[in-house]
């Protein structure tokens, strides 16, 4: 039997997949909603992989790691 997997994030456009990324990424740092943004995360991940999307290292450091200032 063949696993189908929901992909409820293919419509989006690369640029916006990896700004939501970014948001979800505030929230769990945050705490809000801890549970539900993990899965949300997951989701948003596993859809970066399958299009094969990156982000340059200065990047990923300001903007996921370290936050922008926005809480």
């Amino acid at each position: 039997m063949k696993l189908i997997r929901f992909r409820p994030y293919k419509k989006y456009t690369d640029e916006k997949l990896i700004s939501d990324i970014q948001i979800v990424f505030r929230k769990i740092r945050c705490y809000e909603n801890l549970e539900e943004n993990m899965r949300i995360c997951d989701e948003m991940i596993y859809e970066a992989k399958v299009r094969n999307l990156n982000c340059g290292k200065e990047t990923l450091y300001k903007n996921i790691l370290m936050g922008d200032g926005f809480y």
